[in-house]
């Protein structure tokens, strides 16, 4: 994703918080409707979303509210469910 201020890669399941406060996948950006996010608050224009290709990707999580700033936009992090399996041997 290229926006105003630089640019940055991730799958195209990673999820933004928009201009409006929405959390949304990058899947479902529209260039000519929604807008990133800052640190202070202010709506940053997407220039291009392109395909980077096939890559590794990590996921983690953090707390409590699941959001992030990385390269000066605003990030959400999902909330990775628990397998029952997994559930299961804790506690």
């Amino acid at each position: 994703m290229v926006h105003e201020k630089g640019e940055f890669t991730c799958s195209d399941s990673h999820e933004l918080i928009n201009h409006l406060g929405e959390q949304m996948v990058i899947k479902d950006f529209d260039l000519e409707v929604h807008m990133l996010v800052d640190e202070l608050g202010n709506a940053i224009r997407v220039i291009s979303i392109e395909d980077a290709g096939h890559a590794q990707v990590f996921g983690w999580t953090c707390e409590p509210q699941h959001v992030y700033f990385a390269n000066g936009i605003l990030h959400h992090n999902k909330i990775q469910p628990i397998s029952s399996s997994a559930a299961a041997n804790t506690g």
